[in-house]
């Protein structure tokens, strides 16, 4: 498949995704609503959700129902919620929930709706430097954090920094792959 999706789509194997997203509706009905679908990484796709009960915009990540009978995929995909959910920090995407519903694995988290830095550099070529600047702090800021609590991000791209609304904040997303270098400190 094209660079991006996540394995499994060019096989033919994988349902269809709005498939998933019935299943997610359907599964989340009356807690969330499930609005779009906001794009697809190496192993997950994420959905833009209304929590009900709270009222506020989530962004919902969903292990494709293929990698479902891969044990590794699923621990994998938990283990990025968990570590996510341990570091709190304005740089680094906040984690509210982590859930299974029948066929269905998924965390929700903050939403960021500015889109990643990678679509702002397909959108408008070269940044400003004044905001490079800014997003590198906050970046470097994230990581720093996250090296304090024994966490290594080990997939720092530009599709895995997030921008507000405002493009004046950038937020870390992603620990799919992250080390960590002491279990205990995630606690303290």
């Amino acid at each position: 498949g094209p660079p991006g999706e996540p394995p499994g789509y060019e096989t033919g194997k994988q349902e269809e995704p709005d498939d998933e997203l019935e299943r997610l509706r359907k599964a989340l009905s009356g807690r969330y609503e499930i609005t779009r679908k906001l794009g697809s990484g190496g192993m997950a796709n994420v959905y833009h959700a209304r929590e009900i009960a709270l009222q506020r915009e989530v962004a919902i990540k969903v292990l494709p129902q293929s990698f479902m009978r891969d044990k590794q995929f699923v621990t994998r995909f938990k283990r990025e919620a968990q570590v996510a959910a341990n570091l709190e920090h304005p740089h680094i995407v906040r984690i509210y929930q982590i859930g299974e519903e029948k066929d269905l694995v998924y965390f929700v988290m903050s939403y960021i709706p500015g889109g990643s830095l990678t679509d702002q550099i397909k959108k408008h070529g070269a940044l400003p430097t004044d905001r490079i600047v800014q997003w590198g702090m906050d970046v470097c800021s994230a990581l720093g954090y996250a090296h304090d609590h024994g966490v290594i991000h080990r997939d720092i791209k530009p599709a895995n920094i997030l921008m507000d609304e405002d493009y004046d904040r950038a937020v870390v997303t992603d620990f799919g792959i992250a080390k960590l270098e002491s279990r205990g400190t995630l606690t303290d």
